[in-house]
């Protein structure tokens, strides 16, 4: 989920292996997928702890057009 100003905004995640990486609003019971209504997509580079994310040009707005890439890191949870 992302939260901004205290409003949640559930996504999903889907790996194109053709493409990348693609974040699509969760929308509950439903397989519908447009590509209009993508929040995000870029390109993934893959390490051994984490993932980053270079966001299209296209679809910097949804965090802000100054963000260019997302690093996830691998958190082992037990």
């Amino acid at each position: 989920e992302y939260v901004v100003n205290n409003e949640k905004l559930e996504f999903f995640v889907l790996f194109d292996f053709a493409k990348g990486i693609v974040f699509y609003p969760y929308v509950e019971n439903s397989k519908v997928r447009n590509s209009k209504d993508r929040l995000l997509w870029g390109q993934c580079e893959f390490g051994e702890d984490k993932l980053v994310v270079n966001i299209d040009e296209e679809y910097r707005k949804f965090l802000g057009e100054d963000i260019d890439k997302i690093t996830f890191l691998r958190e082992i949870i037990e």
